[in-house]
């Protein structure tokens, strides 16, 4: 999704310049066409509802990180999975460090979503570089 010269799509998270992202996704139909049947998408409800879900979280607890949830006519490989997330970071206009920022946050809200399936992942990054708080949300990060 282009911007507009000039525009930058970013946030302050912990002091650091973090780009703004969107969840995108496929919908395999256009309103001109309807559904485009050469692509197949069983799994459009389950990502769509992902989208909401992560997009809910990213609000709680990062207000402002997010743009809109942005739909589009074809399916971009969101059939291969349910819950399949395409994540545009910020925009032509923002640079390699604001979007890495933006990685972190995403990150945890991941970790967030998915800690009873990863409850083992989660003891190994918290030894690393940063430690998330699941019943809290809290994240800090650590030197070294």
């Amino acid at each position: 999704d282009e911007v507009a010269e000039g525009t930058k799509l970013i946030t302050d998270i912990d002091g650091r310049p973090t780009a703004k992202f969107m969840f995108f996704n496929g919908m395999s139909r256009t309103r001109k066409h309807g559904d485009i049947d050469y692509l197949p998408n069983e799994n459009i409800g389950m990502n769509l509802a992902f989208s909401f879900q992560m997009q809910a979280l990213c609000n709680e607890y990062y207000p402002g990180l997010t743009r809109r949830i942005y739909l589009k006519g074809y399916r971009y490989n969101m059939h291969l999975r349910p819950r399949y997330l395409l994540v545009e970071m910020g925009a032509q206009t923002n640079t390699y460090e604001e979007c890495y920022n933006a990685c972190i946050p995403l990150a945890n809200m991941l970790v967030h979503r998915f800690h009873h399936y990863f409850s083992h992942v989660i003891s190994a990054l918290q030894g690393e570089h940063f430690c998330f708080f699941p019943n809290t949300g809290e994240q800090r990060m650590k030197a070294g």
